[in-house]
């Protein structure tokens, strides 16, 4: 197997151009084995053929054990330079900031696979006095990593009359401060995570902020609920039906559409 990988590596660097070869390390057993052939073949050569460049990179991200970057460091060439902070006498930026304020919440521990997490009811609380980045942050991780785990399942088994086991439900409170980001995770759960046995429920001021097409909320919303509001006619038309309008309803009212009916209800809560 060695020797087929070795071939490769010779004959993609005698690729007759100049384009320069870019190896991400991290001091973990694979990185190491990638950098430890790459550097074999070019020793293996003579200096003459040596024609195309080939940088080495590695990034402290702040969360790596102190072990591995100080063999990184130590086993940088005489006369390199890193690219770090302290190297270019810089304090962390804006980013590294947002990180570090990031990881001091318990829910982003490395502590527990997606499957344990989520097999758990949470009741996420964002911070007040954190600015709206991070709480869209926190928002849009979580989102992303409920999509990448829920809708890799297979899908839930279904009943005699053809109800589909329930395995999850989101709940997004004030979904319009998420709705504006535009994040593809969430527009995934909506569109995909029926079939396996996911439901998300968007509560928010006005059908107005369910108006981005772009996403498709509208298109796949299964059961809509509306009580009394100043909400524009265009989108509660396209919700409710023609001649619908949320401004006359009473206390305790609600209009409610169900995908699967023709006509929308008016009920008493």
């Amino acid at each position: 197997m060695f020797d087929a990988i070795r071939k490769e590596i010779a004959e993609e660097y005698a690729q007759p151009h100049d384009k320069p070869w870019i190896v991400g390390f991290s001091g973990g057993k694979d990185s190491t084995l990638v950098a430890h052939l790459v550097v074999e073949h070019l020793l293996s050569i003579p200096r003459s053929d040596r024609t195309r460049t080939v940088h080495i990179v590695a990034n402290d991200t702040l969360v790596e054990s102190p072990l591995v970057i100080g063999h990184i460091k130590a086993g940088r060439p005489a006369g390199t330079r890193g690219t770090g902070y302290e190297e270019r006498e810089r304090g962390p930026d804006e980013l590294i900031s947002t990180l570090n304020e990031l990881i001091q919440f318990a829910l982003f521990l490395p502590d527990r696979p997606p499957a344990d997490f989520f097999s758990k009811s949470w009741i996420i609380l964002l911070p007040q006095d954190s600015s709206e980045e991070m709480r869209r942050l926190i928002i849009n991780l979580t989102l992303n990593a409920l999509d990448r785990w829920l809708n890799a399942l297979p899908d839930a088994p279904t009943d005699d009359s053809g109800v589909r086991a329930l395995r999850h439900v989101t709940l997004l409170d004030e979904a319009h401060v998420i709705l504006r980001t535009r994040l593809p995770a969430l527009a995934n759960l909506v569109r995909m995570s029926r079939s396996k046995g996911g439901v998300v429920l968007l509560a928010s001021q006005s059908p107005d902020d369910f108006e981005g097409a772009e996403d498709g909320y509208l298109d796949n919303m299964g059961m809509t609920l509306a009580f009394n509001t100043q909400a524009r006619p265009g989108p509660t038309r396209r919700i409710f039906g023609s001649g619908c309008s949320l401004t006359g309803l009473n206390v305790g009212e609600a209009l409610c559409r169900i995908r699967a009916e023709a006509k929308t209800r008016t009920i008493v809560s």
